[in-house]
């Protein structure tokens, strides 16, 4: 699943779903003895956590994922796009080895790599390179971004980070850099049913709140995100609705998938 980190509900491995209940016991023709208690299983995901929403195999070096998209912002025409993101291997990238996936996009420039990483219990984002025709920006998370793969229903962490830019120029200039902080609030609203182009899904749903402050001032943005919880879809973000405090409101829904995975 891709979020916006500082980024993109961006993606990670499928804990495993919680067991179906277990039939009652029939009863006994008599009275027996008591059977010594079993030990108390670990605690499963519940059926409403986020946890079916993230999916193992986006992290397999090899996976590619193809979307289709459709982006709608006021008083601007419509835009179609398509993106495809292909999962490497491991990359050196600050002071880490996180796994560097390639996403390239009809709707934007250059050749964009974005470094990313799970545990057994959380999802972390590293930073993102754009490579450009005129320069190379690179974007670091300090601390990385971390996210739980786990989470119930209203439940938010808060992912304070800075971002730390460095600026090369291909020509003419000497390399820049400057930081900006985040205040960065995570929440998980909760499960809910999504009617889009490719049909309704049930969903998980996350909303994402940030104040920036960095050389140029103070801005404040919010990210709403869709994540398929089931199905050949799974941890597919498919919608994305958007809005700061310096552009204008946008949604973003996925028009078609083909998902390839390793």
């Amino acid at each position: 699943m891709t979020t916006p980190p500082g980024g993109t509900p961006a993606p990670a491995p499928t804990p495993a779903p919680a067991p179906s209940p277990s039939p009652s016991p029939s009863p006994s023709p008599a009275p027996s003895p008591a059977p010594a208690p079993a030990p108390t299983p670990a605690p499963a995901p519940s059926g409403s956590s986020s946890a079916a929403c993230y999916n193992a195999a986006d992290f397999n070096e090899g996976t590619v994922l193809v979307e289709e998209g459709l982006t709608k912002m006021d008083g601007q025409p419509d835009l179609t796009t398509t993106s495809t993101t292909t999962t490497g291997g491991r990359q050196d990238f600050a002071g880490a080895k996180p796994v560097m996936f390639t996403p390239q996009s009809t709707g934007s420039l250059g050749n964009n790599r974005l470094f990313r990483d799970r545990t057994a219990s959380s999802e972390l984002a590293y930073g993102v390179v754009s490579d450009t025709s005129t320069q190379v920006l690179t974007q670091v998370y300090d601390p990385p971004v971390s996210t739980p793969l786990d989470m119930q229903p209203g439940q938010t962490v808060q992912r304070d980070h800075k971002n730390q830019f460095t600026i090369v120029p291909k020509a003419g200039s000497a390399p820049s850099s400057y930081s900006e902080t985040v205040e960065d609030q995570f929440t998980y609203v909760g499960r809910e049913s999504l009617q889009t182009a490719m049909g309704t899904f049930n969903v998980c749903k996350f909303n994402n709140d940030f104040v920036t402050v960095g050389p140029t001032g103070r801005a404040v943005a919010n990210f709403q995100t869709w994540v398929v919880a089931e199905g050949p879809y799974q941890g597919r973000t498919i919608k994305i609705a958007t809005s700061s405090s310096n552009g204008r409101p946008s949604t973003y829904e996925v028009t078609k998938i083909t998902y390839i995975p390793k």
